[in-house]
């Protein structure tokens, strides 16, 4: 009885365990119910991962999404303008949010460290689909690769959803083998 207690307890633990995901430049932990990648895209210079997780309604769902994109004219900015670069790229990634949201509004923008790295992160509010919506974006230049993390849902989600997405962005580490 003792071993078949066991079992069951590793076995749950390994399913409520986060999957990980490897790729444009770095590693990071998948929280636990995101299902994915569930839309991978790919330009040149560009490649983009989401993942999603269902509300308890089964219609909704929770957005955690990593892009990336190489500009290698990051390779001759200075140091010191090279802290500000991330500032300017998240406002663009945040315009192309807003362009698809009405009411759209940016709550607030700061920095942060992202492994270790200078990045810089907003919180935004807007409505898609008659319904409220809210988000956070990162944005970290690492090298010649500008990320974006970007999670989003409806005002209606489980608060513990956006946490779980969030905590995962900001313990994402650069992938040194690749």
């Amino acid at each position: 009885m003792r071993l078949l207690t066991a079992l069951l307890l590793m076995f749950f633990a390994a399913s409520a365990m986060a999957a990980s995901y490897q790729g444009q430049g770095i590693r990071m932990a998948i929280p636990a119910g995101y299902e994915g990648p569930i839309a991978m895209s790919s330009t040149p210079g560009g490649e983009s991962a989401a993942f999603t997780k269902k509300y308890p309604d089964n219609v909704h769902s929770s957005l955690l999404q990593i892009s990336s994109l190489i500009d290698s004219r990051l390779s001759a900015i200075p140091g010191n303008m090279l802290q500000t670069a991330d500032d300017t790229y998240l406002k663009q990634f945040l315009d192309g949010i807003g362009r698809r949201r009405t009411q759209f509004v940016i709550v607030g923008q700061k920095p942060v460290m992202l492994a270790g790295i200078k990045a810089s992160r907003a919180e935004w509010t807007g409505q898609a689909q008659g319904q409220s919506m809210s988000g956070v974006m990162y944005c970290v230049i690492i090298g010649t690769r500008i990320l974006i993390f970007h999670t989003q849902d409806f005002n209606d989600a489980p608060p513990s959803t956006r946490a779980a997405a969030i905590g995962a962005i900001e313990s994402v580490q650069p992938d040194r083998g690749g």
